[in-house]
């Protein structure tokens, strides 16, 4: 790797876009000391930074380093093995959504007839009642572990999370929490506590709270992909 080579090419590449070297230091989450010293050829940039100089330039790490621009068959190979590896990823991620919701659906049909079912009776004093509280919450426990293993998983895996993608999670996590809120009211009103409205207040103000910051991320996904 040729240190001045990548640092003329960062530097007439910065040029062509229009930035300053404190404009692109920002970008990057370095000093401007850093991005001087690149283009000078006095030094070479980290090699975890590669692939955010190369998007931050609209360049392949590959004409970073080696100051050429790749042939069009190449750039377009690349295009789709990169689609192919996101369609992968998706497929996977598209399973664990499945398995995830089929568990979540299971433990609101059980807990939500149960509940039903048992509502004038006092929480816990029917010995069934216990069982299968425990069978929902250990469905409701294991359906937010896969989906977010894979979430976690398809997020690393292709870098850039869609704004559908984050629109899945908000939805999983409401429809997933429909038992546990159900059962907690009950709880709460039947044991005459005072306090219980500000409660429901209290997570209908998390729910309000949750649900602005993941249509904030919806909306910022969709403008990076705008742009």
């Amino acid at each position: 790797m040729d240190a001045k080579l990548t640092g003329e090419k960062i530097n007439s590449r910065r040029k062509e876009k229009g930035l300053t070297q404190i404009q692109l230091a920002e970008i990057l989450n370095v000093s401007n000391r850093a991005v001087s010293k690149w283009e000078n050829g006095d030094g070479f940039p980290d090699i975890t930074l590669l692939p955010d100089i190369a998007k931050a330039l609209d360049l392949t790490i590959d004409e970073l380093l080696t100051g050429v621009k790749p042939e069009p068959e190449i750039i377009e190979i690349e295009k789709t093995q990169d689609l192919n590896t996101e369609k992968k990823s998706r497929a996977k991620f598209l399973i664990s959504e499945i398995i995830a919701f089929s568990l979540a659906f299971a433990s609101n049909a059980i807990g939500g007839v149960l509940e039903l079912k048992l509502f004038n009776t006092r929480p816990f004093y029917v010995f069934i009642e216990i069982y299968l509280l425990v069978l929902c919450m250990i469905l409701f426990i294991v359906s937010l572990i896969v989906f977010f293993t894979g979430f976690v998983k398809y997020s690393s895996e292709i870098g850039k999370i869609k704004g559908s993608s984050y629109l899945e999670v908000y939805l999983f996590t409401v429809f997933s929490m429909i038992m546990p809120s159900f059962a907690l009211f009950r709880m709460l009103e039947w044991y005459g506590n005072d306090f219980w409205f500000i409660y429901i207040l209290i997570y209908i103000l998390i729910f309000v709270l949750f649900s602005v910051f993941m249509f904030k991320k919806i909306k910022g996904s969709r403008n990076e992909k705008d742009n």
